[in-house]
């Protein structure tokens, strides 16, 4: 097993259990009746920025999946607090354009190789 392959192993399993941690305080703060967790509620879509930022700037750079988490995030947390309104009916035609958009990105790069 490489250094490299351990390295990112060792981070996503930080990154697990600092989510859990604070996970954890979160609601037990909510039982505990320490805030009101439906105040903040509209803002868990933001723990996708964890994966956005480890994709952006860790060691497995993906520029293309660190902004789909980020618009991921950005999209759910403008669907809670109502400056977007999405239906799903609204959404079936916006999966297919992002399908067929993959699927011709995907055969522009595999143009050159065998098939």
């Amino acid at each position: 097993m490489s250094a490299r392959h351990c390295a990112t192993n060792r981070a996503h399993t930080v990154m697990t259990g600092v989510i859990l941690v604070l996970s954890g305080v979160a609601l037990l703060g909510a039982l505990r009746g320490w805030w009101d967790i439906e105040r903040y509620w509209a803002f868990w879509p933001l723990v996708f920025l964890l994966p956005a930022t480890s994709r952006l700037v860790g060691p497995e750079r993906n520029l293309v999946a660190g902004l789909a988490w980020a618009g991921a995030a950005g999209l759910l947390v403008s669907l809670n607090l109502g400056y977007v309104h999405l239906r799903l009916r609204d959404l079936v035609p916006l999966l297919f354009v992002g399908f067929g958009a993959r699927l011709l990105y995907r055969s522009r790069t595999h143009a050159g190789g065998t098939r």
